[in-house]
């Protein structure tokens, strides 16, 4: 309803709040419109309580998972895996310019001549050791790529 500078629409608009909520008139009609209302209310609340449950096993089982991680499951590779992987001191190419030097993807630096890196057996990517280990350590897998990184990989791949 608009609003009505009527002062009589303003007294009609009135009496009739006064008379349904005196119960003058609750006929079977407005009764049957209170039910209609209400079914599809109900309906809402009672899905979105699903949706609320589903919600909440799900942030369940996400937090069960990292938890799993924490104690030990899931994670990064063992320090003598690490080991095991191949290490190399970087030459640079007699013919490469400066700015085809490889780079290290972790730090963004380039590989010095003498500098100890790591190769990742199956991709073949390579990287300062002191950078790559300790991701290696949180993550078994190369830092570009994804490729699943140690001996054990290398060994499944071509045995």
């Amino acid at each position: 309803m608009c609003p009505s500078a009527d002062p009589e629409d303003k007294l009609l608009r009135r009496a009739v709040l006064l008379m349904l909520l005196a119960g003058s008139l609750a006929s079977p009609c407005l009764r049957l419109l209170v039910v209609a209302a209400a079914v599809p209310v109900a309906l809402l609340l009672a899905g979105l309580s699903v949706l609320v449950a589903l919600q909440a096993c799900t942030v369940a089982r996400v937090f069960r998972r990292r938890s799993a991680r924490c104690r030990g499951r899931g994670r990064g590779l063992s320090t003598e895996e690490v080991r095991r992987l191949p290490c190399y001191a970087f030459r640079p190419p007699l013919a490469a310019a400066e700015e085809e030097a490889e780079q290290c993807a972790v730090c963004l630096e380039r590989f010095g001549a003498g500098e100890r890196c790591r190769l990742l057996p199956l991709c073949r990517h390579s990287f300062h050791a002191q950078c790559v280990d300790p991701w290696l350590l949180t993550a078994p897998v190369c830092p570009i790529c994804r490729t699943r990184a140690g001996a054990a990989a290398a060994a499944k791949r071509n045995g």
